[in-house]
């Protein structure tokens, strides 16, 4: 995360060419997925690639990712902070429907 390094040296690291395509390494952005709540095969986020994106690269991520284990009580507290945060978003929905009919 971007919070763990100086934001000159994050720079730095993303515009380095790569020697084996040339270009500059540039970055991954991890969010988390929408829904209604309820993570499906507890996918909590969404990778997008953009065009151009190696394949070999993707390769590892995917094996990275597929390796990735967690506790059992961590899955359970992402599935509540996760349903926490859609009832957050459901009352704050709510609110500004409720401003908006006034």
């Amino acid at each position: 995360p971007p919070h763990w390094v100086p934001l000159p040296l994050l720079y730095e690291a993303m515009v380095k060419e790569d020697p084996s395509s040339g270009m500059p390494r540039g970055y991954m952005s991890l969010v988390r997925a929408s829904g209604d709540g309820n993570p499906t095969s507890s996918v909590l986020f969404v990778l997008t690639l953009r065009e151009g994106f190696d394949e070999s690269a993707l390769r590892s991520i995917r094996r990275f990712f597929a390796n990735v284990k967690l506790s059992k009580e961590t899955k359970q507290r992402a599935v509540k902070k996760n349903n926490e945060n859609a009832q957050l978003q459901q009352q704050q929905q709510q609110q500004r429907s409720k401003k908006t009919k006034r």
